[in-house]
């Protein structure tokens, strides 16, 4: 998330299909665990130059991603489940580098020790690799599950 949205297993990157695939891996990876309303992937997976988007459209969304992570090699560990009118991803956040890096900038503004600090804070600053991952394509009125995400994710 700190960069590309990217899925790796053992450092290997895996492929995760089209733009629209890892859109919505990056939003259910923003909010790991958490379970996101249909209605609201749906409309944050909808340009506003194109025609509006539907369940269905959704669900062939999920489809794909959910094929790409089977082939990428995904165990168990991480899991795309739907529950009612929601989907989420779920597994340890550790596994996401957006939430690794949250993490360790916490621990590092707690820090007392400066030697600690400037460790917790370099790890953290090592899980950044490129670009943030934001949308400028979005009215204004369409805040994201936690943030926008990009075109170029």
């Amino acid at each position: 998330m700190l960069g590309r949205v990217e899925w790796s297993v053992d450092g290997h990157p895996k492929a995760i299909g089209r733009r629209r695939e890892r859109l919505l891996l990056g939003l259910l990876l923003l909010e790991m665990g958490r379970p996101l309303p249909m209605d609201r992937l749906i409309d944050l997976l909808s340009d506003e130059d194109e025609r509006p988007r539907s369940r269905t459209d959704l669900y062939v969304d999920v489809c794909r991603l959910r094929a790409s992570l089977r082939r990428g090699g995904c165990d168990d560990s991480v899991r795309l489940v739907r529950s009612g009118s929601t989907y989420a991803l779920t597994g340890d956040p550790q596994l996401v580098d957006l939430h690794r890096f949250t993490q360790l900038v916490y621990r590092a503004q707690r820090g007392t020790e400066p030697q600690e600090v400037s460790r917790l804070a370099s790890s953290a600053l090592a899980e950044w690799r490129g670009g943030r991952c934001w949308r400028t394509s979005r009215p204004s009125g369409h805040a994201g599950a936690s943030a926008p995400l990009s075109t170029n994710c």
